[in-house]
């Protein structure tokens, strides 16, 4: 377990580091895997997070499950991935047909 044992680990107050890494760390651990792999897309931990959450929706997490991960204290909040969900479904099939005319 990082950051301690268990007993140490149920002892943290909220606003103790999980992971004693900072913000700045996270960012380069993302730029150099983002190079690894030759992607062009910029990755930032924030998008990370917004895919993380758009994506649990989408396989079926509540609201409320997606709101405890993502620490909101308010449920309008995290609504807001559902619009994203929403455009994602009504989108998908115009771009299967798109990518279909592009095969044949």
């Amino acid at each position: 377990m990082i950051g301690g044992s268990r007993q140490t680990y149920k002892k943290r107050k909220s606003d103790q580091l999980i992971f004693p890494i900072t913000v700045r760390q996270v960012e380069r651990i993302i730029q150099k895997a983002r190079e690894q792999i030759k992607l062009k897309k910029k990755v930032t931990p924030h998008w990370l997070r917004h895919t993380s959450a758009t994506l649990a929706i989408l396989h079926g997490a509540s609201l409320q499950q997606v709101q405890e991960t993502l620490g909101h204290s308010r449920i309008t909040t995290t609504q807001r991935y559902l619009h994203t969900v929403e455009q994602m479904e009504k989108a998908a099939p115009d771009y299967v047909e798109d990518y279909l005319k592009e095969i044949f």
